[in-house]
């Protein structure tokens, strides 16, 4: 979908009804941090800090009231997006997140990642960065996997406020987004491509390693078929667990979905 399209269709299906200049459709509270005390019963559990805690002492972050949310969006290069159109999706799913963001008059930061930082692009709420995401992100050359736990402490490092995190990818790698949802509402927007959930496809193949770029010829059987089957339900129920653990809404958006429907849906859930 063209830059236009995405924007036309975000403003049409995510403000059509809201009025007001200031008409965010984020949830969020509009925190920012402020100190670290002991916990007490009336805290939120979201707002415990694992890392100063012990087993004797509970601590939690506390946050001054800010009105001006603070938007991340984290897109996720790997080279799995290769596959299908996922990379389209996933840029269409960046595009209208970064317009919601600036419409809503809302600070929007954005970070490109895959196994290190690729480009952060600074807190601001100037419509050009609609398009300086939506060019970049279709510039980019789809190599590695995700390192989460570098990306954990990449986030700590950069974004000092309590914030809305919204990670775009496809999350086929081992996933640890734990710290990450302790400090902010974070939200997964899963791309994935139909085919890839459920192996339809038989006979002597040519498989591309979409990481390493290397070429393995495989038969694939009935069986086969049934086993990669089976361990993509595995890893995928053990990811969504993982995601529900962690109290993050998430949505998986295919490639074959209006991004922009999904968004809302997340959202409003």
């Amino acid at each position: 979908m063209k830059l236009n399209q995405i924007v036309i269709e975000t403003k049409r299906k995510l403000f059509a009804n809201r009025v007001g200049n200031h008409s965010s459709i984020f949830g969020g509270s509009g925190i920012e941090f402020k100190d670290i005390r002991a916990y007490n019963t009336s805290d939120s559990a979201r707002h415990i800090n694992w890392r100063k805690s012990t087993r004797d002492s509970i601590k939690v972050n506390t946050f001054n009231e800010d009105r001006e949310l603070n938007i991340v969006l984290v897109f996720l290069n790997s080279g799995s997006l290769n596959f299908s159109t996922k990379k389209s999706k996933a840029v269409e799913t960046l595009t209208a997140l970064s317009f919601a963001s600036v419409y809503a008059k809302e600070s929007l930061s954005t970070i490109f990642f895959n196994n290190a930082e690729q480009l952060f692009l600074k807190p601001t709420k100037k419509a050009e960065a609609v398009d300086i995401n939506y060019q970049f992100a279709q510039s980019l050359k789809y190599q590695s996997s995700i390192d989460y736990k570098v990306l954990t402490n990449y986030i700590f490092h950069h974004i000092k406020r309590g914030s809305i995190v919204f990670i775009i990818g496809d999350f086929l790698d081992e996933v640890n987004l734990q710290e990450i949802a302790k400090i902010h509402e974070t939200y997964c927007l899963i791309i994935r491509d139909r085919a890839e959930e459920n192996l339809e496809l038989l006979g002597e193949l040519n498989i591309k390693d979409l990481n390493s770029n290397e070429l393995t010829q495989l038969n694939i059987d009935k069986r086969s078929q049934k086993v990669y089957n089976k361990l993509f339900k595995e890893q995928d129920s053990k990811l969504l667990k993982h995601l529900q653990n962690c109290q993050i809404k998430f949505t998986k958006i295919y490639t074959d979905d209006n991004s922009v429907n999904k968004i809302k849906e997340v959202l409003n859930a």
